[in-house]
């Protein structure tokens, strides 16, 4: 991690993948990974999924500039920093933002003051079967272009995202983010994007687990 990104996704002109990785993030100001997307397409999509994220940083985990059919799928993204401004801030830059996707994901912070962060629509992004989790947090959804929402339960009930759960799940260690939660159990959508987990693992097909970690719970 350098003084300003962990990873930066910068304009791709093709599609792009950026999947499987781990990144610990211990800087107090870097971002842990900003995606600039200003001309991805249908056909030239951005695909983030099946990364783990550990962050103790007060800046942006995911920062979304101007994106455009962003993908950002069964990732897990912990912050433990004693003060985070926002674990996802989505910036409309000098472009509309259109058909971006935010599902399947674990987000959690020990402190946010804004889960979200967001000068465009959130109708441009599509929500859903997410697991958020803040120990003590400000606003869940903070917006300078839309309706802003003080709780989790405000922002799932207003229908943006209805099939996501606001609810504390465990990891292994701070770097070590495979979990056995059951609440993250069998609670994601079936994706053709993400046939396997962050490990290699076969998905089930049907009821995939929601992170970047597939797993079975302990009979």
């Amino acid at each position: 991690i350098n003084s300003l990104y962990g990873a930066r996704l910068y304009i791709p002109d093709d599609t792009l993948w950026f999947t499987n990785n781990r990144i610990v993030n211990n800087s107090n100001s870097a971002t842990s990974l900003s995606v600039f997307a200003y001309f991805s397409t249908s056909t030239t999509p951005i695909i983030v999924k099946n990364n783990f994220i550990s962050s103790k940083s007060s800046n942006a985990d995911i920062y979304l500039y101007s994106p455009n059919y962003v993908h950002v799928i069964n990732n897990t993204i912990y912050n433990e920093a004693s003060y985070n401004n926002y674990l996802i801030r989505v910036s409309n830059g000098p472009y509309p933002s259109v058909n971006n996707y935010i599902i399947n994901n674990v987000f959690k912070a020990d402190h946010a003051n804004n889960f979200f962060s967001s000068d465009t629509n959130f109708n441009s992004i599509s929500y859903s079967n997410n697991c958020y989790y803040a120990a003590s947090m400000g606003m869940f959804y903070s917006s300078s272009n839309s309706p802003s929402y003080t709780f989790f339960s405000d922002w799932n009930s207003s229908g943006v995202d209805t099939n996501s759960y606001f609810l504390n799940t465990s990891f292994h260690s701070y770097t070590d983010l495979h979990t056995l939660s059951s609440a993250l159990n069998n609670k994601a959508i079936s994706s053709p994007l993400v046939k396997y987990d962050i490990d290699g693992e076969l998905r089930n097909p049907s009821t995939p687990d929601i992170g970047a970690d597939e797993f079975d719970l302990p009979s």
